[in-house]
């Protein structure tokens, strides 16, 4: 297989799948408190992904051909964009940290 990930891809992987547990976690809390009312909660947390991955392929449709950083850059300059990236990769971290340690 040929089919090579570029950084930008990787980072949006990213971004879905720990999002995604987000909205997937909310349910599961509403669920096991409320009983029968955790539909409602599914509910939405499905709208919430659905308005996140309308907002994501915005930006993708927006900005083609350019990674994370690059867009940020572009919204924010130069020292906020790296400011960002440093808070996104300690909460990466501190998530993967969590992740493995449950």
């Amino acid at each position: 297989m040929d089919t090579k990930l570029t950084i930008r891809q990787i980072l949006f992987l990213f971004l879905f799948l720990s999002l995604s547990t987000i909205f997937n976690y909310i349910p599961n809390i509403a669920t096991y408190h409320d009983g029968g009312t955790g539909y409602i909660s599914a509910i939405y947390s499905g709208i919430l992904l659905f308005v996140f991955a309308f907002f994501l392929l915005t930006i993708i449709k927006k900005y083609p051909n350019k990674n994370f950083y690059e867009i940020l850059t572009d919204l924010f300059g130069t020292l906020i964009a790296k400011i960002i990236i440093l808070l996104y990769a300690i909460w990466a971290y501190l998530f993967m940290l969590t992740k493995i340690g449950a």
